[in-house]
């Protein structure tokens, strides 16, 4: 299973080609969801995980991309957890 939190700003221009990355991705990806957080209307999140910029991405509770997020980087991340999650 891969959770992804992606946190946003309104205004964010790399937050768009983020979100539409994300969602290639969950086609690609058994097991793969995500919550999109605004956190102008949820600042409790930034403190959370010390956000101080956007885009930002937590898989699994873990903040992994902060300001900026490079896609091999983000799907050798999500190639890692798929293969330490046994299938059903």
């Amino acid at each position: 299973m891969i959770f992804v939190e992606f946190f946003t700003m309104p205004g964010c221009r790399n937050c768009v080609s983020v979100r539409a990355l994300l969602n290639e991705m969950h086609s690609q990806y058994e097991g793969f969801s995500y919550e999109e957080i605004d956190l102008s209307k949820h600042p409790h999140e930034a403190t959370r995980y010390n956000i101080m910029a956007c885009p930002a991405i937590a898989i699994n509770s873990k903040l992994m991309f902060l300001g900026g997020v490079d896609e091999k980087k983000l799907r050798r991340a999500f190639d890692d957890i798929a293969k330490l999650t046994p299938r059903p």
